[in-house]
Parts: C-alpha cells; sequence; structure tokens
C-alpha cells in the first residue's frame, strides 16, 4: 500500500520558490476520485536553476509536463495483463524527460537565454509500477520502483533502522567520485564541488544522461525525495530517526512529516528553497514479499 504526498516552500530568505514537486498541497486538494488510484504511484521533485524567475518557471514546467505524460505509462501498466520488460519502462521514461527537457530549452532560445542566464532543473521522480509476472508458485502482482534522478536533488530509502541514499550528485564532487579520481572526503573539499555538471533543459536532449535505477520492495519504509535546500549539510542524516518512526508507526500522518521536513529544512539550512516528497511503503503481508529461499534481504537490479 502506497500514500504520497508533498510540500515545497521559498524559504526565510527568498522573496520566489524555485523548487516544485508532486504531489503539491494543492493537487491533493483538488484531485478527483478518477486521479487517485495513479496518484500513489508518482512522487516528483525539482530545484530550479538560472536565476529566480527562470528558476521557478523551469521547475513547474518540468513537473506538469512528466505528471501529464507518465499518467498514460501507469494506466497502461494497470490495465494490460502482462508486465512491461523494465528497458521498454526505461525508454518511456527518458522519451517523457526528453519531451520536458526540450520545452525548457525551446524556452530558454524564444527569450534569449545564453550560458548562465538559461533556465533548468534538477529532477528527482519516482515512479511505482503495477507488474504481473510469472513464479513457480504461479502468477503474482508486484511493484516496481523506477527512480530517475539528474542534477543534485536526492533520494533516501528510509526504515525504522537505517537510512540509505540511492542518488549521487550530478556535481563536481559526485563526478570526481563516480570516475574513480578521487574519494568523497577530498572531492568534496573542491571550491567548485557543488557545481551541477548537468539539469533538465540547460543543454538539448543529446547531452543529458539521466540516471535511473530499478527496485523492488522488500520491506516498509518511506521513499524520501528533496531538493539540496533539505540535503545540504547533511540534514537528512543526522535528523532521518527523529521523523521517520513517527511515519511508519503511523503517529503523524504523511502530509504533516512533509510539513516538518521542510520546516527542519528552513529552521536549519534557512539559505535555499525547498521540496519534499514522501512516498510510504507499507508491506500489507512482509512474509509474502519475499521468497526467503531467495536469501536476499535487498532487491536491486541496476538498470
Amino acid at each position: 500500500e502506497f500514500q504520497v504526498a508533498g510540500a515545497t516552500s521559498a524559504g526565510p530568505q527568498k522573496s520566489r520558490n524555485e523548487d516544485a514537486c508532486y504531489p503539491s498541497p494543492a493537487e491533493m486538494k483538488r484531485t478527483g476520485a478518477a486521479d487517485l488510484p495513479l496518484l500513489p504511484r508518482l512522487a516528483i521533485v525539482c530545484d530550479g536553476v538560472g536565476g529566480h524567475e527562470g528558476g521557478e518557471e523551469a521547475s513547474q514546467m518540468v513537473v506538469r509536463s512528466l505528471q501529464l505524460q507518465l499518467r498514460s505509462l501507469l494506466t497502461e501498466a494497470i490495465e494490460q495483463p502482462q508486465s512491461i520488460p523494465p528497458e521498454v519502462v526505461i525508454d518511456q521514461i527518458e522519451a517523457a524527460i526528453r519531451v520536458a527537457n526540450n520545452l525548457v530549452a525551446q524556452q530558454n532560445d524564444q527569450q534569449g537565454r545564453a550560458a548562465r542566464q538559461r533556465m533548468g532543473t534538477t529532477l528527482v521522480m519516482a515512479l511505482v509500477l503495477p507488474q504481473r509476472v510469472e513464479t513457480p508458485q504461479g502468477p503474482a502482482d508486484v511493484n516496481e520502483l523506477y527512480l530517475t534522478h539528474i542534477g543534485d536533488s536526492r533520494a533516501y530509502w528510509i526504515t525504522a533502522e537505517h537510512c540509505q541514499l540511492l542518488t549521487v550528485d550530478d556535481d563536481i564532487a559526485g563526478r570526481e567520485v563516480s570516475s574513480g579520481y578521487s574519494f568523497k572526503s577530498v572531492a568534496g573539499q573542491r571550491p567548485d564541488a557543488s557545481a551541477l555538471t548537468q539539469a533538465v533543459g540547460l543543454r538539448e536532449y543529446e547531452k543529458l544522461t539521466p540516471h535511473t535505477q530499478r527496485f523492488l520492495f522488500d520491506s516498509s519504509g518511506v521513499l524520501l525525495l528533496c531538493s539540496d535546500g533539505l540535503s545540504d549539510n547533511r540534514q537528512v542524516e543526522s535528523s532521518w530517526a527523529n521523523y521517520i518512526g513517527l511515519i511508519v508507526k503511523k503517529i503523524v500522518p504523511l502530509s504533516a512529516a512533509a510539513d516538518s521536513w521542510v520546516e527542519l529544512a528552513n529552521h536549519n539550512n534557512g539559505h535555499d528553497t525547498v521540496a519534499v516528497a514522501l512516498k510510504s511503503v507499507d508491506m500489507v503481508d512482509d512474509s509474502a514479499a519475499l521468497d526467503e529461499s531467495d536469501g536476499a534481504d535487498v532487491v536491486l537490479a541496476g538498470a
């Protein structure tokens, strides 16, 4: 069972909000009943770059474009009896990102934006597809998580026992570590360590490299998507235990938890805008989630 909630804020120092999320609190209030089967399966966070007005426009444009496009993929997965091959899913996700990227890039060209004035946005997105697969025991329903990110917005998988970062930032430090040129502690000391190496909309899609991972859920927990307004200064790593336990134990509703993360970011960081999306995963029957004979605690397939 899935629930999803989002929250965003301009923070105490900014007049405009460059961050955007799906679903936003306003969207949750006006969503029609026909959307409810699809809504819990999609969560998006974008952090705009390229100046206040440009960043705000880019992040909202990409969120709107992706959530509209991915509804058709979700509908297809729900209605058809066969599972969709992972490579096909990834192709469709990247096709949706291509459309969103080109929308922003075209807007940049039309407005005559060049170099550092070009607007763009980071992206982290979680899409959960229901799939019907064949097992030795017969057909079974599973849920596949496709996690895509571009830029330095992050995804964390958090349970009552641990917090795991699932993404690697697309910045100079992340590039140095991923390429094997430097250790994280050394790369992070560079003066340009946090400079982005890519973002949606800054250039044509052919120069963009989305990162998509495929997961299967094997336990209850919470997927946290956030912009660097929250993740800066290791706020998630140092604070997760105080927040996620309340969600897992159903002490606070998910929407209140999203608001609490935003308040934490504003209070402890405060230098940037912030967006948060939470997706709670509740295993109805944990014993049936995985066949114990598999001997796996975490199922992760890189795509």
